[in-house]
């Protein structure tokens, strides 16, 4: 086991768990000297100087020791996995999620049969990636039993232990691996772990469907997502999730034209598959699913006015047009200076409110009813053939007008 103190980037990072709220729960675990530790992502992102807002905690204690512990120290548990020894408590709105040491007792390729065990190896030896087995001590020493440091700084993504091993364990982590690869390998892509995956890849239909789709939109957002889905296609992990002959072109455009709006997952899943329709091995939430199939089927044309963009901003909203511009750039229905030209207006101009509601209809006489409706979107579609420029001085006159003749031509 090499010990390391850390030397994290930027300071912002340095010495965070040597302070409250950290420094505050590990103590309260710190019955001895090696009894907690911080492990997994918030150290590997410390040490890359990412952030990173949860916190995860190894520990010797068993679970209900662990929640004896929190408890006595005021702090308010939820027992949200005893059964896998995990316990987590939350400090002026951090969270962290406290794991006893554990050894795999028993797997099926999707949940593993656990036992505790006291040994900071042992707990090591059953998790996926080297880069996340790697435990921070209360004085900054990293802990790294197997070898996750250097492989972090060479870029390098791979198992712990066999490949094999590991993927059996939990076809899962065929998506894990390719998910960190694509956002932290700088080396080409381990040949082991590869060939595990590839073997393991058609047990992917054994997982739920929200266990894909979680990890897969992960991936999607990842810097290096396009070299990794080539390998995963290479591996026939690709194939076992989306249809034939997924977009792949398409998607390598958006991702030039995301540029200024940043990655959105579920925007690349819709331009990658080909379907119009969530691929089966995804499940969506209710809104994710409308936005993939908009997605899907909506599309602008070149030449509209700024009037008639600004028109579509107010009517759709900011990121309904932007997946729009983009998704039609994508696929070659729009220029990319169209495109650049629609976010720069998305992005520069923040569409005004109506001005005036049914309730003022009211007050100036006018009988409740659907025709206070009918009259009230007429008006909007005035104000808004009007550029928007008219306040509600001109509006409320726009109003008296049209009630009175309404009255009138009903008197």
């Amino acid at each position: 086991m090499t010990r390391r103190r850390v030397n994290t980037q930027p300071p912002l990072y340095s010495g965070w768990w040597q302070r409250p709220p950290a420094s505050t729960v590990l103590g309260v675990l710190q019955t001895r000297p090696d009894a907690a530790r911080f492990v997994g992502g918030c150290v590997r992102d410390t040490l890359l100087g990412r952030p990173f807002s949860e916190i995860d905690i190894a520990t010797v204690h068993h679970p209900h020791q662990t929640a004896s512990l929190l408890e006595a120290a005021g702090l308010t548990v939820k027992p949200i996995g005893l059964s896998h020894g995990t316990v987590l408590t939350a400090v002026h709105g951090t969270r962290f999620d406290i794991t006893t040491l554990r050894c795999d007792l028993e797997t099926d390729g999707r949940r593993a049969v656990v036992g505790f065990t006291d040994s900071w190896t042992e707990d090591a030896r059953r998790r996926d990636l080297t880069i996340n087995a790697l435990f921070l001590d209360a004085d900054g020493i990293v802990h790294d039993p197997v070898g996750g440091r250097a492989d972090l700084e060479a870029g390098r993504v791979r198992f712990v232990g066999d490949p094999d091993e590991r993927v059996n364990e939990d076809v899962l982590r065929i998506l894990r691996f390719y998910r960190f690869s694509a956002y932290l390998a700088r080396t080409p892509l381990d040949e082991g772990a590869r060939r595990a995956c590839a073997a393991a890849a058609p047990r992917l239909h054994s997982l739920s469907q929200e266990r894909i789709s979680a990890e897969f939109l992960k991936l999607l957002a990842a810097p290096g997502v396009l070299d990794v889905l080539d390998a995963m296609a290479q591996d026939g992990v690709l194939g076992q999730l989306l249809p034939p002959e997924p977009r792949s072109r398409a998607l390598a455009r958006l991702i030039e034209l995301e540029q200024r709006t940043g990655p959105d997952p579920i925007r690349r899943l819709a331009v990658l598959a080909n379907a119009s329709r969530v691929p089966d091995r995804f499940r969506l939430s209710g809104a994710q699913q409308r936005r993939f199939e908009r997605i899907q089927t909506h599309r602008i044309g070149p030449g509209l006015s700024g009037q008639d963009l600004r028109t579509l901003l107010y009517r759709q909203g900011r990121r309904r047009v932007e997946d729009t511009a983009l998704v039609s750039g994508a696929f070659d229905q729009l220029p990319g200076e169209e495109v650049e030209r629609i976010l720069a207006l998305a992005n520069a101009w923040t569409p005004p409110s109506f001005p005036l509601t049914g309730r003022d209809l009211v007050r100036m006489g006018m009988a409740s009813g659907p025709r206070v409706g009918a009259l009230l979107r007429h008006l909007e579609k005035r104000w808004i053939d009007g550029g928007f420029t008219g306040g509600r001085t001109t509006c409320l006159a726009w109003a008296r007008e049209a009630v009175g003749d309404i009255n009138a031509a009903g008197s």
